[in-house]
């Protein structure tokens, strides 16, 4: 028997300021416009608020993923939850586990955090349709929809 299937596929940390051209490379796959300053400066300001918390997955010494989560409590139910706010995976290494690794280590570190659920949205645009099924595959239970109003 093989033990490379008990092997993590990724290591996922969190994430540290020499990430962040790494990063910068996996928010444009997202087809977020981003230059590295705008990110060193947007993660400098989330330092140390421990409602956010940003994971990479690292394979071969390279960032080939992440995942930004942001804690509040809901109003409906006065628990504590958090929000997956990002989550991408470079293009060369989808489907090889890595999301299933962010996700998994996310979720402990919410669950050990004493959140009581993990939410999703923005899947509202046609590139991003895909990953409706991994989410269900992962777990998480459609519900509703969303509306926005830009201001």
């Amino acid at each position: 028997m093989s033990t490379s299937v008990l092997m993590p596929v990724a290591e996922v940390r969190k994430f540290e300021s020499k990430d962040v051209q790494a990063l910068t490379g996996l928010m444009r796959e997202l087809c977020y416009p981003m230059t590295e300053s705008v990110l060193r400066d947007r993660m400098a300001a989330l330092e140390g608020k421990p409602q956010f918390m940003t994971l990479v997955a690292e394979r071969e010494g390279q960032v080939v993923g992440m995942i930004a989560l942001y804690r509040k409590t809901s109003y409906d139910t006065g628990h504590q939850t958090s929000q997956i706010t990002g989550l991408v995976i470079s293009e060369a290494y989808r489907n090889k586990g890595i999301g299933r690794e962010l996700i998994t280590t996310a979720e402990r570190q919410a669950r050990e955090a004493g959140d009581h659920s993990v939410f999703v949205t923005g899947m509202n645009r046609d590139e991003r349709l895909s990953s409706c099924s991994f989410y269900q595959h992962m777990g998480y239970e459609k519900i509703g929809c969303n509306f926005i109003k830009q201001m």
